[in-house]
């Protein structure tokens, strides 16, 4: 009786695939999937506490295991999540009635016959399905707990949770401190953009999949909200007693594991610091639960680190900016619903492209969330072109003319009288009939749209003011000739265009320390080109002469000028404005910064550049820091212009060139200090 339910199931399923096989192709293709998605729907009728396998299951299974079928119904105005949703609410309707699930036909499937016919023990099939399976009794949770979290057991039932994979590493080591029995409170510090969020969230995942140690099959996943928490607690006692009310529905289940999202906002939010302290603490001295925070670098020691207490009971787990190859896998695994969701198609070469682009000009974020967003956002530049076909403009533009005609009857109050108005209504009706059918079969038979390198290049050009031209994952192309490039342009200056491109090459290939910026100085009288030089150098390596920052030192002459640079400090006037020269370098991350004439610069300015000229960096009066090892410092100065002009020598000269680097060498020594010096690549 199985087999011939099952025969004749699929029969039926290969005569609609036959009807429609211009759009699918070879049927015989989708024998497994209609093996597995009966296997599936076993699974999932038995999570719902059902006896028989019913249509709705078979089809949500069919199209979860079937792209291309998902994508015909989704044209046609059904989608997965509408199916999973009706199939959930059902189901919840027949449990709460005290009813068992039961097919409304005869042929339906009893699914532990089906397992048991194929040699498959229920305790050992996990499939995808379960994590979409209905939320049983289980999962309910206490009436004050669910007021003020989230339940991210459910969303990850429901298939709203991100799956994060290759963190094997991390997840145990949260699982051995979670194990723990003192002190089993985690906090995840890394830079933003590296995957804390999601990869707390997606603990979700593995406790539903069963992914996880014995001990945390039955644990349940809540995220805190503070707005919920301390919502209606502005009297006296209101927020004691909501304490003492989650207290008693903690002890009553002891499988929760508490998630806090970027705690450090939690804190300097409108909240009272002293019950958030008191919150968190009463969570963190409960062995019986676990409490996961996240938290940046820079906040950790303000926050987690500036309280004992809590530096003191929790665990920090440091998570690191992935590599570039972890970055490509992670890519290729979101590539797969981001082609779904923008209906495209990512070429090969995209992924190790895009990562390498996005290390390298997209610095004031981390991997992989920077590559994650380019690519986002290139799929979704690509769905919008959509050319419509004539049909459906004709459609339009008639539904839009009857449209104009009713409303002017109704504006002039002759509807009832005119034979014309139901007419105009009739044939509304028929067209957007009409235009609805067309639009889904243009739906369907559309082709896909391909994102390529160069849709990447785009999107990373628009976000970094970088021509599209000059992006490039690989350095030797682009200084390949650079010499004589320049030199076709800026004549009679070869040994200083060589030695300038001599420093730029040995920084981009490698040679010397690819962490800190080109740091050039340029000695010379007025109008020799050394500004001519530098916007040279800025369209050869950029596109655009106008990449250029260009900061007049005369007007760093005085001590409290430094300000200006980074900020002003604590306390004093325009505190928490940012510097002008940090603010620029956030706008340009890929440029020439130009220091005209240097030595009019007070010391303590000097002081300033030490760090941006060895680390690459430039920190503002908030702590922020500025990545700037793209750009090219280039300093010009005439220190020892006057010494050279006023300089006459007599008798035979040798060389009158050693003379004068000798003359600017003395005066360079004077005026700046050796550790300044040292840290210029080229004079």
């Amino acid at each position: 009786m199985l087999n011939d339910v099952l025969e004749k199931t699929k029969s039926h399923f290969y005569q609609w695939l036959s009807a429609n096989a211009k759009t699918f192709g070879i049927i015989k293709k989708y024998d497994a999937v209609f093996e597995k998605s009966v296997t599936d729907a076993n699974l999932l009728s038995m999570r719902q506490k059902s006896n028989f396998i019913n249509s709705g299951q078979l089809l949500f299974c069919i199209l979860k295991n079937s792209e291309e079928l998902n994508r015909y119904f989704k044209g046609v105005g059904v989608t997965i999540n509408q199916i999973n949703t009706q199939v959930i609410e059902e189901t919840n309707n027949m449990l709460e009635e005290g009813k068992r699930i039961q097919s409304t036909k005869p042929s339906s499937i009893a699914p532990q016959k089906h397992l048991k016919k194929n040699d498959v023990k229920e305790e050992n099939v996990i499939t995808p399905v379960e994590k979409i399976a209905i939320i049983d009794q289980d999962l309910k949770i206490g009436s004050e707990c669910e007021r003020i979290t989230t339940n991210l057991n459910k969303m990850a039932y429901s298939s709203q949770l991100e799956n994060i994979y290759g963190n094997e590493a991390i997840y145990n080591e949260i699982f051995t401190v979670l194990s723990k029995r003192n002190k089993n409170n985690i906090v995840i510090v890394g830079k933003s953009g590296v995957g804390k969020t999601d990869t707390v969230r997606n603990l979700a995942n593995l406790i539903v999949s069963g992914n996880v140690p014995s001990a945390f099959k039955k644990k349940i996943l809540l995220e805190i909200d503070f707005n919920s928490l301390f919502y209606g607690t502005q009297m006296r006692g209101a927020f004691e007693t909501k304490m003492k009310a989650i207290q008693a529905e903690i002890k009553q289940n002891n499988n929760f594991i508490f998630f806090i999202d970027s705690i450090e906002n939690s804190i300097n939010k409108n909240f009272s610091q002293n019950d958030v302290c008191e919150f968190v603490e009463t969570i963190m001295k409960d062995r019986n639960v676990m409490l996961i925070c996240t938290c940046s670098e820079k906040a950790y020691s303000k926050t987690i680190g500036d309280i004992p207490s809590w530096e003191r009971y929790f665990e920090k787990i440091t998570l690191e900016e992935p590599n570039e190859e972890k970055c490509v896998n992670i890519l290729r695994q979101h590539a797969e619903k981001l082609q779904f969701f923008h209906n495209v198609e990512y070429d090969n070469e995209v992924f190790d492209n895009i990562v390498k682009l996005s290390k390298r000009y997209i610095t004031e974020r981390s991997l992989p969330d920077s590559a994650i967003d380019i690519m986002d956002k290139a799929g979704a530049k690509k769905s919008v072109i959509d050319y419509e076909d004539e049909k459906i403009a004709k459609c339009k533009q008639d539904i839009s003319t009857i449209r104009n005609r009713i409303a002017l009857m109704k504006k002039n109050h002759n509807e009832e009288d005119s034979e014309d108005y139901d007419n105009l209504i009739k044939k509304e009706i028929e067209l957007n009939t009409t235009l609805d059918f067309a639009m889904k079969t243009h739906n369907l038979t559309k082709k896909r749209e391909v994102v390529t390198l160069e849709d990447i290049k785009e999107r990373i050009s628009e976000r970094t003011n970088v021509p599209i031209t000059k992006l490039s994952t690989n350095d030797k192309d682009k200084l390949k000739n650079l010499n004589e490039r320049i030199k076709k342009i800026v004549i009679g200056q070869d040994e200083a265009v060589d030695s300038v491109c001599k420093a730029i090459k040995r920084q981009r290939i490698g040679i010397s320390n690819p962490n800190k910026p080109v740091v050039l100085f340029f000695g010379g009288t007025t109008g020799v080109g050394k500004t001519f030089l530098c916007k040279t150098l800025a369209k050869e390596l950029w596109g655009d002469e106008k990449q250029i920052i260009r900061l007049d030192m005369s007007e760093y002459s005085e001590q409290t000028s430094v300000t200006k640079l980074y900020g002003a400090p604590p306390s004093y006037v325009g505190y928490g404005d940012s510097g002008s020269l940090v603010d620029k370098l956030k706008m340009k991350k890929n440029c020439i910064l130009l220091l005209d004439e240097i030595e009019k610069a007070n010391e303590k300015v000097y002081n300033v550049f030490l760090q941006l000229f060895d680390e690459g960096r430039l920190t503002d009066s908030k702590g922020n820091i500025v990545d700037c090892r793209n750009i090219v410092v280039i300093m010009t100065s005439n220190i020892a212009a006057k010494k050279i002009m006023n300089n006459k020598p007599v008798g035979f000269v040798v060389n009158l060139d050693d003379t004068r680097k000798d003359i600017i060498d003395k005066e360079l020594k004077k005026h700046f200090n050796p550790e300044f010096l040292n840290r210029i690549d080229s004079i």
